[in-house]
C-alpha cells in the first residue's frame, strides 16, 4: 500500500500543467470568495404589486429594514425570482394580509413577513454570509471535482490493463483501491489548506473559521469527493465517462445545495431533494459553526456525508473486486 501511494505522488508531480491548474483555479476560488464576503450587504431587493384599481405604495415597514423595494403595478413573472433580480414578490396590503413569493429559505421568508409587520427586531434581510461560509461555499463544488481529477490514475491503470496484473498479484484489490483513495484525499484536504492559509497570511484577509474547523470541513468534503469518484471510476469502464458524468453531477447538486445561491423554496419535490444532498449537510454545518454554534451540535450534520461516502467506499470496493477477483 505505501508503494502503491508512493507511485501516486510519483506520477503526480510528473503532471506539472494538472498541478499549476489546481493551485490556479484553487486560488482563484478563495480570492473570488474573499471578494464577496468581504462586501457590505446589500438590500435585499423585493417587487411590491399593488391591488387592481389602487396606486402601488410599498409598505414602509421595509424602508429601514435592508430591502430595496420596486413598486410595481404588474407582478414580475415567476423567472425574475429564479434569475435573482428580485428575492421576493409581496403583493396586499397591511389590512388583507400580505402574500409573499420567494425562493429563498423559511427564515427569509420569516424576516421578510415580520418587516412587513413592523416588527423592529426583526426587520432585517437575510442574513448576510460571512467569510468563512461563503470560502467553504465556493470551494466545495471544486473541491467534489478534484475527485475525479485526482483518481485519473485509478482510471489509467484500468484502461491500460494494469489493474488484472496487480489483482494477479498477493496485492488484495481492497488495499489497492484505499492506497488511490488515501493519496486523492490527501491531494485534496492538503493543497486547499495550503493555499487558502498562504493567502491568508498574504493578504490578511479574515477568512472566518479557524484552522480546526476547516481542517473538519474539508477532510470531510475531501472524504466525499474521494469516495464519489471512486465510486464513479468503478462503475464507468473509462476514465473520461467518470469524470463528465461525475462533473455534471457535481455541479448540479453542488448549486442546488446553495454553494452559491438558495434554491430551496417554492418546490415541495425540489426541498425534499435538496435536503437529502450531502453538500446541503455540509453547508448546514459550515452555517452553524459561522454562528457560533458549539461543535458538538454544529459538526453532527457532517455525519450523513460521511455515511454516504462509506457507502460509496463500499460498492467501489465490491463493484471492483467483483470484476477483478476472477483474474487473480
Amino acid at each position: 500500500m505505501i508503494a502503491i501511494l508512493k507511485n501516486d505522488f510519483i506520477r503526480f508531480a510528473r503532471e506539472k500543467n494538472r498541478i499549476i491548474m489546481n493551485i490556479a483555479i484553487t486560488a482563484g476560488m478563495i480570492l473570488i470568495a474573499i471578494f464577496f464576503a468581504s462586501r457590505p450587504a446589500s438590500a435585499s431587493p423585493v417587487a411590491y404589486v399593488a391591488q387592481a384599481g389602487s396606486v402601488a405604495q410599498a409598505p414602509a415597514a421595509l424602508a429601514p429594514a435592508g430591502y430595496s423595494v420596486a413598486e410595481m403595478k404588474v407582478a414580475p413573472p415567476l423567472s425574475s425570482l429564479v434569475s435573482g433580480k428580485y428575492e421576493a414578490i409581496v403583493s396586499g396590503t397591511k389590512e388583507t394580509g400580505y402574500v409573499v413569493k420567494t425562493l429563498k429559505n423559511a427564515e427569509y421568508e420569516r424576516r421578510l413577513f415580520s418587516a412587513l409587520a413592523g416588527s423592529p427586531e426583526m426587520s432585517t434581510a437575510s442574513e448576510k454570509r460571512g467569510a468563512g461560509s461563503t470560502i467553504s461555499g465556493f470551494l466545495l463544488m471544486f473541491m467534489m471535482m478534484q475527485g475525479t481529477m485526482m483518481l485519473y490514475l485509478f482510471a489509467d491503470d484500468k484502461e491500460l490493463k494494469i489493474l488484472p496484473r496487480i489483482a494477479s498479484t498477493p496485492l488484495p484489490i481492497t488495499r489497492y483501491l484505499a492506497a488511490h483513495g488515501l493519496f486523492a484525499f490527501l491531494a485534496i484536504l492538503l493543497p486547499n489548506l495550503a493555499i487558502l492559509y498562504a493567502i491568508k497570511f498574504i493578504t490578511g484577509s479574515d477568512i472566518g473559521f479557524t484552522l480546526f474547523e476547516y481542517v473538519l470541513l474539508f477532510a470531510v468534503a475531501s472524504a466525499l469527493s474521494t469516495g464519489f469518484s471512486l465510486f464513479m471510476n468503478a462503475l464507468a469502464s473509462k476514465g473520461d465517462t467518470a469524470n463528465m458524468a461525475g462533473s455534471a453531477i457535481v455541479t448540479l447538486t453542488s448549486v442546488l445545495a446553495g454553494s452559491f445561491y438558495s434554491f430551496e423554496r417554492g418546490n415541495p419535490v425540489l426541498e425534499t431533494f435538496v435536503k437529502l444532498l450531502p453538500q446541503k449537510a455540509w453547508l448546514e454545518s459550515a452555517s452553524l459553526m459561522e454562528k457560533g454554534i458549539p461543535l458538538s451540535q454544529s459538526a453532527h450534520h457532517l455525519t450523513y456525508p460521511l455515511a454516504l461516502s462509506l457507502f460509496f467506499f463500499t460498492v467501489a470496493f465490491a463493484k471492483t473486486g467483483r470484476d477483478y477477483i476472477g483474474r487473480k
